[in-house]
This record gives structure tokens, sequence and C-alpha cells, in this order.
């Protein structure tokens, strides 16, 4: 009994050791996580640097020399001189061609307004004012009156319009009394338009 009893003291003791010790490594491993967390949360952000060499390399970028846009220009003009001449003959085709279509729709107005009147109804070609329209009876009373508008061809196409004959007169039978054939001539610089108008009337090139 004394052996145990003198025993007993140590195993106590030796048990309190092991707790404490227990304590220590769990405040230990507790005091290591929250420092850890604290650097992971404080983590400053990390900066870009920027090495010599990309600095050198932007600040070596120029701007194009006098002599290369000199050369540039002298190209474009050349490209431009070659180009002109066919895009200038264009406009001058189309012009031709919208002032022809003109006529030719006057030539149906002139046919329609003798149907409609009953009357006969008179087609002008000035080729002194270079314009283009129809008269015909009024609709009630006597007189004569313009039926549309009068079509300046020579202002707005910028053509010179000639033609074989001043006048043509259409019946109330939408044929032409015409003894020939009238031919019309649209011109503007190099590019010709030709339009043929028969003795009854039709219109053709």
């Amino acid at each position: 009994m004394t052996a145990e009893r003198a025993l007993a003291p140590r195993r106590g003791c030796g048990e309190r050791r092991h707790r404490n010790v227990a304590r220590v490594v769990r405040s230990r491993s507790v005091t290591y996580d929250a420092t850890r967390r604290a650097r992971v949360t404080h983590i400053s952000p990390v900066r870009p640097r920027f090495d010599g060499a990309s600095v050198t390399s932007f600040s070596a970028r120029r701007g194009f020399s006098i002599i290369e846009l000199l050369i540039a220009m002298s190209l474009m003009t050349a490209m431009l001189a070659l180009a002109y001449p066919r895009f200038d003959s264009a406009r001058m085709r189309e012009a031709t061609i919208s002032a022809r279509r003109e006529v030719a729709n006057q030539v149906s107005r002139a046919r329609t307004a003798a149907t409609q009147r009953g009357c006969r109804a008179t087609l002008h070609l000035n080729g002194t004012t270079e314009r283009v329209w129809v008269t015909a009876c009024r609709a009630s009373g006597t007189g004569i009156d313009t039926i549309g508008q009068v079509s300046n061809i020579g202002a707005r196409y910028t053509v010179n319009l000639t033609s074989t004959a001043a006048t043509l007169d259409f019946a109330p039978t939408s044929l032409a009394l015409g003894t020939a054939a009238i031919t019309v001539t649209l011109a503007r610089g190099t590019q010709t338009s030709t339009m043929t108008i028969s003795s009854i009337g039709r219109a053709t090139w």
C-alpha cells in the first residue's frame, strides 16, 4: 500500500504534464493558423513592372517621314489620273441616257393627251433652248394648254439637243401625223445618245 501511494502522485503529475503539453501544442497550432490567415488576407497587390526592353521598343516607334508621304501622295495622284477619264466618261454617258429617257416620256405624254382629250396634241423639240414639252387643246373651252412640265434637258443634264424636226403632231387615234421619222440626238462631251421617232410616233433607240 505504501508503494502504491508513493506512485500515485507521480502518475497524477504525468497526466498533468501530458495535458499541459497538449494545451501548448493546440495553442501554438491555433496561433500559427491565425497568423497564416492574416498573412494571406493582407497580401499586398502585385504591381506590374515594366522592363527596359518594352519601354525602349515603345519609345523607338516613329511616324512616316516626309519622303514616304510624298511617295504615297504621288501614287494616289497617278491612280486618280488613270481612273478619272473612265469615271467622267461613264458620268456623261449616264447623262445622255437620262435625257433620252425624258424625251421618250414626253412622246408618251403627247400620245396620251391626244387620246384623252380627243384632239390633236403636239410634241415640241426645241434645239435652241434645248427644251421639250407637249401642248394640246384645253379640256374645256378653247385655247391651248401645256401638258405637264417643260423638260429643260440642257440645264438639267448638261446635254446638247438636236432634232431633225421641231414638232410632231399626234391624232386622237394615238398615231402621229408625221411625214418622216425624226432623229433626236443628245450629246455631252464624247458621249452621244440617239433616238428615232417614227412617222406614227414610235420611239426607238
